[in-house]
C-alpha cells in the first residue's frame, strides 16, 4: 500500500535523470537508504532541486510504494546545509567517507535509527567542533562497524577471552579482532599495537577524550578498520574517499 511520509534525510548522491529530473540517493530515518526521483530538479526555478544537494539534511516528503525500485520525492525542506563542512577540504574528505560507508555497506530499505542518529551527529560535529575531522571520523567508523554487526572487543582477547590492557599490549588479527600477545603467536596476520595506539583505540571505543594522538596514529587506526572490514565483507575494498583526496 502506498503511503506519503515525511522523514528526515541526508542527501548522499544525486545524478541527472532524463531532461529535467534527478535521481537522489537519500539516507532516511524511517526507510533507511532509498533512491528517489526528484522531478523538475534540473530546471532553473526548482526549489526542491536546490534543496536536494549532497550532504544536506532535509525533511523529505516521500510517496513510498513498497516494491518500487525508485520512490517519488514530492517535497523537501532544508534543515541544515553544513557550510563549514563544504568550505573545508579535510571536512569534505571525511564527510565523503561517511557517505561512502552508508552507500556501500547499508542495504536499501533497512532503517536503523541508531545509525541515522550517529550520522546526523557526526555531520553536526564536523560542522561545529574544533576537534580534528579525522578523529571525529575515526569514532564514527568504529561505531558504524559495530552497528552493522562486526563489533571489536577492545579489552578482551577474541581468542582466549583474557583481559587486554595498556600493560598487556595486544594487537589485531583481521579475522578475529583484538588478540593478546600470548595468542598472537597463533595468528600469522597479527598486527601489533604499541601502547599509544592501543590507548587511542580505547578512547574511540569508550567515548573518552583522546589526549595523546596525531595524524599518523589515527590514519593507522583507520587503515586497521578498513582491513578488518575487508576481511569480513567480501564486497568492501576500502574507502576511496580516504585515498583520493
Amino acid at each position: 500500500m502506498s503511503v506519503i511520509a515525511t522523514t528526515e534525510a541526508v542527501v548522499l548522491t544525486k545524478i541527472d535523470f532524463r531532461e529535467t529530473s534527478k535521481i537522489a540517493n537519500l539516507y532516511t530515518r524511517e526507510f533507511g537508504r532509498i533512491p528517489v526521483i526528484v522531478k523538475g530538479a534540473k530546471t532553473s526555478n526548482s526549489k526542491i532541486g536546490r534543496v536536494i544537494d549532497v550532504l544536506n539534511l532535509v525533511n523529505a516528503v516521500i510517496y513510498n510504494k513498497p516494491g518500487r525500485e525508485v520512490q517519488l520525492l514530492s517535497g523537501a525542506d532544508l534543515q541544515q546545509f553544513y557550510p563549514s563542512i563544504k568550505s573545508d577540504y579535510d571536512k569534505i574528505k571525511y564527510a565523503s567517507a561517511v557517505i561512502e560507508l552508508i552507500n556501500r555497506l547499508l542495504p536499501e530499505n533497512e532503517p536503523s535509527h541508531r545509525i541515522f542518529a550517529g550520522t546526523k551527529k557526526i555531520l553536526q560535529n564536523f560542522e561545529t567542533l574544533s576537534e580534528k575531522p579525522y578523529l571525529i571520523f575515526a569514532r564514527y567508523f568504529l561505531f558504524f562497524i559495530e552497528e552493522i554487526g562486526y563489533e571489536l572487543q577492545v579489552n578482551v582477547c577474541s581468542e582466549c577471552s583474557g583481559v587486554i590492557s595498556g600493560e598487556n599490549i595486544a594487537g589485531m588479527d583481521y579475522a578475529r579482532g583484538m588478540v593478546c600477545m600470548d595468542c598472537s603467536k597463533k595468528h600469522l596476520s597479527f598486527v601489533p599495537f604499541d601502547r599509544e595506539l592501543f590507548r587511542l583505540l580505547e578512547c574511540l571505543k569508550y567515548g573518552k577524550k583522546a589526549v595523546v594522538y596525531n595524524h599518523r596514529m589515527v590514519q593507522a587506526i583507520l587503515s586497521h578498520f578498513e582491513n578488518y572490514l575487508k576481511y569480513h565483507v567480501s564486497s568492501f575494498s576500502g574507502l576511496n574517499s580516504l585515498h583520493k583526496f
